[in-house]
C-alpha cells in the first residue's frame, strides 16, 4: 500500500525516476488498483500485542 506521494516521486529529479523510466509502465499501471485511504487502512491487522502489553 501506496499513498499517492509516490506519484511525485517517480517523476524527473524523484527518488524513483530512475526505476520508473525501466519498468513497464503500461503493466504496472494495469494492476494498480486506487482506493480511498480509509478503505485502505481497514485492511491492515492489528499489531500483535506486545509482551509488556500495549
Amino acid at each position: 500500500m501506496l499513498c499517492a506521494d509516490v506519484l511525485t516521486e517517480v517523476q524527473p529529479g524523484g527518488l524513483l525516476a530512475a526505476m520508473w523510466e525501466q519498468a513497464d509502465q503500461t503493466l504496472l499501471g494495469a494492476s494498480v488498483e486506487v482506493m480511498p485511504w480509509d478503505a485502505a487502512v481497514a485492511m491492515i491487522p492489528p499489531p500483535e500485542p506486545m509482551p509488556w502489553g500495549e
